[in-house]
């Protein structure tokens, strides 16, 4: 994907900040995905819960395209993960390691 193209995605306004959320969302799911395939063992509400965080990290990266200061995207995305990950270190305290 062409940076001009991100431009017209995201506005002029912070692109590379964008970006950069962007690419944090993607990894963020793929590490929730990873943690919901090696934690879980046969646990359903524990699969439900790293699969619903992958979810949401992937909507973060899209959530906030609108804001156009690099404050105001670090601070939304801090306040939008922090449930989540209080979800998963609970979640990651029941689950028992092979």
């Amino acid at each position: 994907m062409k940076l001009i193209k991100l431009k017209e995605l995201y506005g002029d306004d912070n692109t590379i900040w964008k970006f950069i959320w962007s690419i944090l969302g993607a990894i963020g799911y793929c590490v929730c995905l990873y943690f919901s395939a090696k934690f879980t063992n046969g646990q359903l509400t524990l699969a439900i819960v790293f699969l619903v965080s992958a979810a949401l990290s992937m909507q973060l990266c899209i959530a906030d395209i609108k804001i156009t200061k690099p404050s105001g995207l670090f601070f939304s995305k801090i306040f939008q993960w922090i449930p989540i990950m209080a979800t998963i270190i609970q979640e990651l305290n029941n689950a028992k390691v092979i």
